[in-house]
């Protein structure tokens, strides 16, 4: 028995010696050198690249099992594909037949990638064997694809464990040219460098890379530094005290340098399919944004965290960042931007909730969504103080600046045929057709178009190429007014219906809309309107209006004109006396004013103004051909009071009571200063009523006389 444990020691002993001694001598009497011309035929036969290996091959089995590369280079169709200076591998051997992989060494020198894509879309990096050559290996069976088997170690434990001493890349560079794209891309001077990496323990970790880009041209200049872990096992990975720090230039920034950084914590959690984000936080230029994120699910992307925006400058950010200036008529727009918000989405959709926005002193709260990134669809439901949109359009030409030829008193005709309505498109009708929007926005305080708006209330949608202006409602021009809309783009030519309806409003207001410098009238007025138009430029929405409007004015005056002035000169000239000089006010004041208009295609007609004033009486008939941009309207104006208080030029007996004293305003409203004045079409037929009643009064006279004498003579004769 002795003898045969004895025998069995010698004979492990001897095969110990003889595995270290095969260990130690084959590296001695193989030269892997040797086998380069096998090794490049190989990769020519299958893949048609020529390999070049002008440096050594070293090879080590004991006590690490590693090798050696220098001087690689690849070739595809003569044109080069790759280059390395060095590569470096080592693997410590009896750890590794213990199930546990011990990296000693992993380095990576002096790698250049070209890679090329042909305007025919022909890849170079894409093997191509010689016809003939290397087929068959490609082949795959016929038989469905099975998932591999897992491999379990010879410990029977199921899990490798990893551990490398340190990993070190230096010096990589990857040259991407499209030319079918137009896509160019330069990855250079990357470098990864780690220390001992141990599984779920933390290691440091520093990556520098240069990225250039052609389309669009750009710069990054990038260092990321972390303290990483890695659990190979339980695909579970950490970032710790990440730092990414960067510098982007080129033409996108307008040539500048500006600074990019990223910092926070990151940790996922793959096996399981979530990943958290911890105090995330970028940097770009002045704008600071902080977040937490957590990843819910990899498949589908689902996602849930919280976004931060302090108060930034917009038009500082995008001078930093090299882009056009924003310019507003208010320099101080867009200065101060905030936003806090709680945010919820997938890979196709986001959504802002419990939102907070800060935009230059006002304040909105409430939710904003994209339902789908590839409908562009958004939704959102805002409440907020105040809002001046003035503020941010662009500023007004400048009027009579330096350089600028003074505007002649009367335009010549090239310039009083731009008064005409243009023919040129007024809606981008393909970008609308694509919009699919829902929202609603409600304002304490709304100004626009230099009108404000109280308690205003907003309601729109966009879908399907149907546009609705649903509602906008809320107090303005010291009334009360509520307005819906609809465009339809789906029709040919575009169809846009509108209704408008005021209550109680300064009708001065609503009128300096039109003519802010002289509205045409003033009072309290109730107005409903109810258009419809069709077309995509002015002149073609113009010539279609139809449609209707009401309107009622309460205790006004009509401005710029004085129409008692315009009947007590009629009726100075009837009577043929001269007017004393005076002051006369240029309005008309009234008590009540009220008509409607008809209108079709651009012409508004109406026959039923009626204005009841202290000493006259109104009422008009005519049009408004706003196609033409003038108008003819007949004005008849009906002495009530004998006018006592008038010129004594212009009072008045019985005779001229209950006449119509014709006026008419008539011309162009574009450019005429005096559309309005006696009627003379008409005055001759109410002067030659007159004169007729004046001869059928002096034959009434002298009929009664010749009565009057004759039965006097009778009853003297009877007695």
């Amino acid at each position: 028995m002795k003898a045969l444990l004895k025998a069995g020691l010698i004979a492990l002993l001897l095969a110990i010696v003889l595995l270290v001694a095969a260990l130690v001598i084959i590296p001695l009497l193989v030269n892997p050198n040797d086998y380069k011309p096998q090794l490049q035929q190989l990769v020519r036969e299958q893949s048609g690249m020529e390999l070049l290996i002008d440096g050594e091959i070293g090879l080590s089995i004991f006590p690490t099992l590693g090798f050696t590369l220098q001087q690689v280079s690849l070739a595809n169709q003569g044109q080069p594909l790759a280059r390395l200076e060095q590569a470096q591998m080592a693997l410590k051997l009896l750890p590794l037949l213990g199930g546990k992989v011990e990296v000693q060494a992993l380095a990576l020198d002096g790698l250049d990638l070209q890679l090329v894509k042909t305007p025919q879309g022909e890849a170079n990096w894409v093997p191509k064997p010689p016809s003939g050559l290397g087929t068959a290996s490609t082949a795959t069976p016929d038989t469905p694809d099975q998932p591999a088997a897992a491999q379990t170690p010879a410990g029977g434990s199921g899990e490798i464990r990893l551990s490398v001493s340190e990993i070190r890349i230096r010096d990589i560079s990857l040259h991407y040219l499209d030319q079918q794209q137009g896509k160019e891309y330069r990855l250079e001077q990357m470098s990864l460098l780690t220390g001992a990496i141990e599984p779920g323990q933390p290691f440091p970790l520093e990556l520098n890379f240069n990225l250039d880009s052609r389309d669009p041209e750009l710069s990054l200049k990038t260092r990321l530094t972390a303290e990483a872990s890695l659990d190979l096992a339980r695909q579970h990975y950490r970032l710790q005290q990440l730092v990414l720090d960067s510098q982007l230039s080129g033409a996108t920034t307008g040539g500048k340098s500006v600074p990019l950084r990223l910092a926070g914590n990151i940790d996922a959690q793959l096996g399981e399919g979530r990943i958290q984000l911890d105090t995330l936080s970028l940097g770009l230029a002045n704008l600071t944004a902080n977040a937490d994120l957590k990843v819910t699910a990899l498949q589908p992307l689902r996602y849930e965290g919280s976004l931060q925006l302090p108060a930034f400058d917009l038009k500082a950010l995008m001078s930093t960042l090299g882009q056009p200036a924003l310019d507003t008529q208010d320099p101080a727009a867009l200065k101060a931007i905030a936003l806090s918000s709680q945010l919820s989405g997938s890979d196709q959709s986001i959504e802002l909730s419990g939102l907070q926005l800060g935009l230059d002193g006002s304040r909105f709260n409430g939710r904003i969504a994209i339902p789908s990134f590839a409908n562009q669809a958004l939704r959102f439901s805002l409440k907020g103080d105040s809002l001046n949109v003035d503020r941010y359009l662009p500023p007004a030409p400048a009027k009579g600046g330096k350089g600028e030829a003074s505007a002649p008193a009367t335009p010549p005709p090239a310039a009083a045929a731009s008064s005409e309505w243009d023919d040129s498109p007024l809606l981008p009708v393909e970008t609308l057709s694509a919009l699919d929007l829902v929202g609603e926005l409600q304002l304490g305080r709304l100004v626009a178009s230099g009108v404000t708006i109280s308690d205003a209330s907003l309601k729109l949608s966009a879908r399907n190429g149907l546009l609705k202006l649903e509602q906008l409602k809320g107090g303005a021009f010291d009334g009360q007014f509520s307005k819906t809309a609809s465009l339809d783009l789906n029709k040919s030519p575009i169809s846009l219906n509108a209704t408008v309806d005021m209550e109680k409003v300064d009708i001065s207001e609503v009128l300096k809309l039109v003519n802010p410098d002289k509205p045409a009238a003033r009072g309290r007025a109730n107005i409903s309107t109810r258009l419809d138009a069709r077309g995509n430029s002015q002149r073609k929405l113009v010539n279609s209006l139809n449609g209707t409007t009401r309107f009622s004015i309460d205790d006004g005056a009509l401005l710029g004109t004085n129409l008692n002035q315009l009947v007590c000169r009629a009726v100075a000239s009837v009577r043929k006396k001269t007017l004393a000089e005076q002051s006369w006010p240029q309005e008309t004041p009234f008590r009540s004013l009220g008509g409607s208009l008809n209108i079709r295609n651009g012409v508004a007609g109406n026959n039923d103004l009626i204005a009841a004033m202290d000493n006259l009486k109104l009422s008009g008939d005519g049009e408004i051909n706003l196609p033409a941009k003038a108008l003819d309207y007949r004005l008849g104006l009906t002495i009530v009071g004998n006018g006592a208080d008038q010129d004594e030029a212009c009072q008045i007996n019985e005779k001229y009571a209950n006449i119509a004293w014709p006026v008419r305003c008539n011309g162009s409203f574009v450019g005429d200063k005096r559309l309005c004045g006696i009627d003379s079409q008409r005055m001759g037929a109410v002067v030659a009523g007159i004169a007729g009643q004046e001869v059928q009064q002096k034959i009434n006279k002298k009929l009664e006389e010749k009565l009057g004498s004759g039965l006097k003579g009778l009853f003297d004769k009877l007695q």
